[in-house]
């Protein structure tokens, strides 16, 4: 730090007692000077510190630097061990960049440089950086409507579960590798809801057709739909004149469907229980109501959005491999939450 070469130990030794008095560090508890307190060092002796690493090959990359950046100590760093640099020109002739790797012949040359790389930012996402979708009520604010985030969420909703009879007869021929066990025909469809006048579960027993047992469902569940739109008219009354007096047809329609459309949630329905009954079942909605979309992936129905009705299925809002029980221990208390089991080896026809 400026000695003398052939004074050297005595200042090192003075520079030392003053690092011990000014960390408060006894000097048998002293082991050495750790990258992270060469900050500490620093500021102590009044100046900077940059610390260099060297590959076999002779690239020097930059380990450390202080905040301090004049009057600046040049050290390298060879495992475990500080070597003080006394000519960081003979020292190396290649510093590397640490975001894009390109050499240069001197460190100054390598700092400029450093200082605009923007290599670690290189890569280009077609259609620019992902932002989520805008709601109907970020497009309303748009319109000087400013709808509380308390009446964001939709309050109602209402859940279904089938269960079949596993009929023996399935009439269709097995196959060297392929047996086909039983014929799953829908036997009942419950419902439950959190709209008020609904709110105790409905159970509907099929009377041998399918396809009237689909269309009570889809009667029962009109009726909830209807109560919960007129409640959520209510909701949004002092809203309502101001959202279709706005310039936007589109947003208008779009916020009276959300309105209108319930949440009908099944757990792993996606799988079972719209697969089972998706011929009754889009057969009657086609006769009622106005499909919006299917989002289908393999034999699984994820969501069915139809002017009413919103099918989704709770798994795909939980946990990979998330069971029912599990299910209903993290978001379900008390004994009416108790899981049962169905019968479904004895069911085995749509009489029994």
């Amino acid at each position: 730090m400026g000695a003398h070469v052939n004074a050297l130990e005595r200042k090192t030794k003075e520079l030392f007692w003053r690092y011990l008095s000014e960390t408060k560090i006894l000097a048998t508890d002293f082991s050495g000077i750790s990258l992270a307190e060469l900050e500490d060092a620093s500021q102590i002796f009044d100046i900077g510190i940059s610390v260099f690493s060297q590959n076999e090959n002779g690239a020097t990359d930059t380990v450390f630097r202080t905040l301090k950046e004049d009057n600046v100590m040049h050290i390298h760093l060879y495992k475990e061990h500080f070597s003080y640099i006394t000519d960081l020109k003979l020292f190396s002739h290649s510093f590397r960049c640490d975001k894009c790797n390109k050499l240069f012949p001197s460190l100054y040359r390598q700092r400029r440089h450093s200082a605009t790389c923007d290599a670690a930012t290189r890569d280009i996402y077609v259609g620019g950086a992902f932002e989520p979708n805008r709601t109907i009520f970020d497009k309303l604010e748009d319109f000087g409507i400013d709808i509380p985030s308390e009446l964001r969420f939709y309050p109602y909703r209402a859940c279904f579960d089938i269960e079949c009879a596993l009929v023996r007869d399935t009439g269709v021929d097995n196959s060297a590798r392929v047996e086909f066990s039983a014929k799953h025909l829908l036997a009942s469809i419950s419902v439950c809801s959190n709209v008020p006048g609904h709110e105790q579960p409905t159970c509907l027993i099929s009377t041998g057709c399918q396809t009237d047992l689909v269309k009570r469902f889809i009667e029962v569940i009109s009726e909830i739909s209807d109560i919960s739109n007129g409640l959520m008219r209510e909701r949004f009354s002092e809203y309502m004149e101001a959202v279709h007096q706005i310039d936007d047809e589109k947003l208008v329609d779009r916020f009276d469907d959300y309105l209108r459309q319930l949440p009908l949630l099944s757990f792993c329905g996606q799988r079972y229980d719209i697969p089972t009954m998706k011929t009754q079942l889009f057969s009657v909605l086609l006769q009622t109501e106005e499909i919006n979309y299917v989002i289908k992936r393999g034999s699984s129905y994820s969501a069915i959005s139809t002017e009413n009705f919103l099918f989704l299925d709770v798994t795909n809002y939980l946990a990979a491999g998330s069971s029912y029980d599990q299910f209903l221990k993290g978001y379900a208390t008390g004994p009416q939450y108790i899981r049962v089991f169905f019968p479904m080896n004895t069911l085995t026809t749509l009489e029994s």
